[in-house]
């Protein structure tokens, strides 16, 4: 199974049992599933690969962004939104992954649900 497909699994788990917590994914920023590298220079903060079916890619991109804000708040990681936006500067183009990412960003920073 993908990163995306098992990222997308694990929110929609998360969600339809109301728990306060995501196995797994803060126990490091590498866990994240657009996360890749080793950390340092080679540490590669956006590593997506859209199918370029919008709906499909904003839920995706959905997915990202809750796990994102979830590891920042529990591994208070301030700089993690930042490397991963630069990293977004330098693909080309926007698929509907960066847009559902900054989307449940969005919502997460108005303290808004997107469900």
């Amino acid at each position: 199974m993908s990163k995306q497909k098992t990222a997308q699994k694990r929110v929609r788990a998360h969600k339809a049992t109301q728990e306060a917590e995501i196995p797994s994914f803060c126990d490091g920023v590498k866990a994240l599933p657009f996360v890749s590298g080793e950390p340092g220079p080679t540490w590669q903060w956006w590593t997506v690969k859209p199918k370029l079916l919008w709906e499909e890619d904003m839920k995706t991109g959905r997915a990202f962004g809750d796990l994102a804000v979830h590891c920042i708040r529990e591994s208070n990681t301030n700089v993690l939104l930042g490397n991963i936006a630069m990293d977004m500067g330098n693909r080309t183009g926007v698929s509907g992954i960066e847009a559902g990412f900054f989307e449940a960003i969005t919502k997460a920073l108005k303290g808004m649900s997107h469900a």
